[in-house]
């Protein structure tokens, strides 16, 4: 039951999600709101919970000042060195491969979105 309860609670949360950043009261968007978020309701609901409860217990806050500093430093590295291959097209790209300390499917994600910007 709690279990249920929980769920029900997740797919509220994704449906609010889904209304703040659509911010239209369309009968469609109503309706693909409420089946996307039945969905994400479904098959998320494993990945961030587990018989313990939420899984994701937070970050440091200094960790994330960290991270945002770096990441914003690479993003704006990225962005003046593909400013300067536009104009001088040497550039081989690559596929690296990385090893992660970490696997928590939390933290695997926010580094490939990391790595994606």
């Amino acid at each position: 039951m709690k279990n249920i309860i929980s769920r029900v609670k997740f797919f509220f949360v994704m449906l609010a999600l889904w209304f703040l950043l659509n911010w239209s009261f369309d009968w469609t968007t109503l309706w693909f709101g409420l089946i996307i978020s039945f969905f994400v309701s479904i098959f998320a609901f494993e990945v961030l919970h587990d018989d313990k409860g939420f899984r994701f217990k937070g970050i440091k806050f200094h960790r994330l000042i960290i991270y945002l500093v770096v990441l914003f430093f690479e993003i704006f590295k990225a962005a003046i060195l593909f400013s300067i291959n536009l104009f001088k097209p040497q550039y081989v790209p690559r596929v690296f491969k990385m090893d992660l300390k970490a696997f928590d499917p939390i933290k695997v994600a926010i580094v490939a979105n990391s790595i994606t910007l």
